[in-house]
């Protein structure tokens, strides 16, 4: 959500606004997981049914994300251990 990345944590008028987006099922994700990064929530805030949420977001993001969205990790190298000589 656009509005949440301009979000202004030292501001109280819209700390408000953000802890008033709690209440919509369709914004409580964000604005729940925006609060505990400022540090204006604990981590509790993060409930299950929220948790939820964001883990499915993460799970389509990772499975049908492009790269640009979803970088690629580099490929892991292997040594075999049988082709060290000492």
């Amino acid at each position: 959500m656009l509005a949440l990345a301009a979000f202004d944590a030292e501001d109280p008028a819209a700390v408000e606004v953000v802890r008033g987006l709690r209440e919509g099922p369709r914004t409580r994700p964000d604005a729940t997981l925006r609060l505990v990064e400022c540090r204006l929530e604990g981590p509790p805030a993060l409930d299950a049914a929220t948790s939820a949420v964001l883990v499915e977001a993460l799970a389509v993001l990772l499975a049908h994300g492009t790269e640009e969205v979803v970088p690629r990790p580099p490929a892991p190298t292997f040594r075999l251990a049988s082709a060290q000589r000492t």
